[in-house]
């Protein structure tokens, strides 16, 4: 099985910036608040269009010995990695989730658990913590407060239990 690994020269090589990637393959598996769920634990995967199929990876890899975070396509006995940080993967989960909000709104306070849990994990892994205080980046929001309170039925049972 052949195997490219793209660490520096994205553009070059993918026609379009990890950032652009990462939608490209979120918006294909369809179902955003469970890709954040089960990432930073164990990865997910799904077949993706043109290619055989998509890995979004995080932790340890048995086949290359390696901890890394990274999207992987696969065509047939071929596979292209792109590696990201754990902060950037993060960043990119959190962008997306702040473009795409509306989409979620019965959701709300499961996926900003899930954050939470991210960073918590994130911090454990790492020699360095982040620091970032998530709770004041979404209570700050004013579309978010208005869809979790709009959609407060469908958010009652998570409401109680986010960690913040």
């Amino acid at each position: 099985m052949g195997l490219k690994k793209i660490k520096e020269n994205f553009f070059e090589n993918l026609k379009m910036n990890k950032y652009e990637l990462f939608v490209k393959v979120i918006d294909y598996i369809g179902n955003f608040p469970n890709i954040l769920d089960g990432f930073y634990i164990n990865g997910s995967g799904q077949g993706y269009g043109d290619y055989d199929s998509v890995l979004i990876n995080s932790g340890f890899n048995e086949i290359d010995r390696e901890t890394s975070v990274y999207i992987g396509i696969f065509y047939g006995d071929y596979e292209e990695r792109v590696y990201y940080t754990y902060e950037e993967m993060f960043h990119y989960f959190l962008t997306y989730y702040l473009e795409n909000i509306h989409c979620y709104s019965n959701l709300i306070s499961f996926i900003e658990q899930e954050f939470v849990n991210y960073t918590k994990f994130i911090d454990e892994a790492k020699n360095y913590k982040i620091n970032l205080d998530i709770k004041n980046i979404f209570t700050r929001d004013n579309l978010r407060n208005f869809l979790l309170n709009y959609n407060f039925e469908e958010n009652r049972y998570n409401l109680g239990t986010i960690n913040f």
